[in-house]
């Protein structure tokens, strides 16, 4: 848990009494999480696991980003909360199937958002798909084209991995910690830690596809304490 943000407006004016300030936690694995004992309503941006890439014959997909949200929640002064943290998706390891679904993220019984799906094998048919501003992953380039980027997904989280390329043709690009795709040379890169991103795509049946990341929670809210 790291406390990002601390802004004190106390020398805006206003009534006597302590003066709150706007703080910001970022949750990266599952904990309990109780309110302060003067906060009784939060702000929480929330993203679940990014899928793991694809494994084709010649290019697989990206994995898709996790879902990322954005919801203010009521909660009782000084309750506890479970929060999970979606795990990342793992890549495929057998021809022409989908990675994994990466894990869902809540905030307790509140508020709870999917993972991002694995991106398939079959070239350019088959990619990851993120939901509600999780980006979807890229496809894979097939023997003919470039591997597609991953989508950007939304505040910083949930991007799409890129699809693989193969011999002189170029890998797609993993958006906000999404894993690039695999080449010929290369494996693809597994998505960063905590970026609900998707993992890169296989290149043909050589280089192995990319794990997703897992998810986050960013609570904001307002207290004294």
């Amino acid at each position: 848990m790291e406390n990002l943000m601390a802004i004190n407006f106390s020398d805006l004016g206003g009534g006597g009494g302590a003066s709150k300030i706007e703080k910001t936690e970022k949750i990266t694995s599952t904990q309990s999480w109780t309110a302060p004992a003067d906060v009784t309503s939060v702000e929480v941006i929330l993203c679940g696991g990014g899928g793991g890439g694809g494994y084709a014959y010649i290019d697989g997909g990206g994995g898709g980003g996790g879902s990322v949200g954005q919801a203010f929640l009521a909660v009782t002064a000084e309750s506890s909360h479970t929060i999970t943290i979606g795990g990342g998706g793992a890549a495929d390891t057998s021809a022409n199937n989908p990675g994994s679904t990466g894990g869902s993220s809540s905030f307790g019984s509140l508020y709870t958002i999917t993972g991002g799906t694995g991106g398939g094998g079959n070239e350019r048919f088959w990619y990851g798909t993120g939901s509600q501003l999780g980006g979807n992953g890229g496809s894979g380039g097939g023997n003919q084209t470039n591997g597609l980027n991953g989508g950007m997904g939304f505040q910083g989280y949930g991007g799409g991995g890129g699809g693989g390329g193969k011999q002189n043709f170029y890998p797609g690009t993993g958006q906000n910690g999404g894993g690039t795709g695999a080449t010929t040379q290369r494996n693809a890169e597994d998505s960063r830690a905590n970026s609900g991103s998707g993992g890169g795509g296989k290149s043909d049946n050589r280089n192995a596809g990319g794990n997703g990341g897992s998810g986050v929670c960013i609570i904001k809210y307002w207290s004294a304490l």
